[in-house]
């Protein structure tokens, strides 16, 4: 099992949360909106981005991953806009809730 986290602009977080549910996340959290600095630099409350960012953590089954990935980079290259996005996997080494 892994954890991906996500990071975009928090005016793209539905598209990114539909590209998610499109690959049955075990379980995810959105953070629609908080302050950041995202890969380019840019930063909430500063004169060139004034936005925030949103962040999502998706737990995945190893299997999922690549796939998951490979959809988020399709919509990372679809516009020079989206280019700021960024996603990483964590191995989950231990985990106490529901099964799943």
């Amino acid at each position: 099992m892994k954890l991906v986290i996500i990071s975009v602009h928090f005016e793209y977080a539905d598209v990114i949360e539909e590209i998610v549910d499109r690959h049955a996340a075990q379980h995810y959290f959105v953070f629609p909106r908080i302050e950041g600095r995202d890969s380019e630099g840019f930063h909430e409350g500063s004169q060139v981005h004034p936005g925030n960012l949103a962040a999502l953590q998706v737990r995945v089954d190893d299997d999922d991953v690549a796939a998951l990935f490979d959809d988020l980079e399709r919509f990372r290259r679809e516009k020079k806009a989206h280019a700021h996005l960024e996603a990483v996997v964590v191995p989950i080494e231990k985990r106490m809730g529901p099964e799943p």
